[in-house]
């Protein structure tokens, strides 16, 4: 998490450097929010540009707190759909900009498993899971899964709750950086387009 977040760190301060004139100007804005802690869901980093080194402890004791809780990833995608929609509502431009995908929303959740919850079967809990997912989809934001180190059953169960075409298998921890950049190039640089009118980029 924190090497992938230090990465778009970087590709932000790239891009700042080149000085792009307004049309091309691009910001890369990154949040952490953990699942799976005691307090249900916590942010260990406000969307935001940059990583202070505050951000970096946090990110890492955070992950420590990581355990026996359940896969409530639920609760995560209801507070990102929270934080989307208050931003819509308080800001047209911003809204316009994701119907239009000139601006692009992209929460991808890490998960070793499907999603359960006490008081539900795992099925019925991965019902909701996916339902959320749609709905952040609706609002023009992509919701993409990153399978860590599955075995057979979880691997569908991930699949099943998020689109086997939206979820990429990573093998081991240490192919973790790799599958965030395969998610990237594929579902975030790869669709950014332009044309002749400098009006149009997307």
């Amino acid at each position: 998490a924190i090497i992938e977040t230090e990465a778009l760190q970087e590709g932000n301060d790239i891009v700042e450097e080149e000085r792009l004139p307004d049309p091309l100007s691009l910001d890369i804005n990154t949040a952490v929010i953990g699942f799976g802690v005691p307090e249900r869901t916590k942010v260990y980093k406000a969307l935001s540009k940059g990583l202070t080194e505050a951000q970096r402890v946090e990110i890492f004791k955070g992950l420590l707190e990581l355990g026996d809780i359940v896969t409530n990833d639920y609760d995560a995608l209801v507070l990102i759909e929270k934080e989307i929609r208050q931003r819509m509502e308080e800001d047209p431009i911003f809204a316009e900009e994701v119907r239009l995908g000139r601006r692009k929303v992209v929460v991808i959740v890490t998960t070793d498993g499907g999603s359960n919850y006490e008081g539900l079967t795992p099925e019925q809990a991965r019902v909701r899971t996916k339902k959320k997912a749609g709905d952040l989809r609706e609002l023009g934001a992509k919701v993409k899964a990153i399978a860590l180190a599955p075995n057979g059953e979880d691997e569908r169960n991930i699949k099943t709750v998020y689109g086997a075409e939206h979820t990429v298998v990573c093998p081991s921890t240490d192919q973790y950086t790799e599958s965030t950049r395969q998610v990237l190039e594929k579902d975030v640089l790869g669709s950014l387009t332009f044309t002749d009118n400098i009006e149009g980029i997307q």
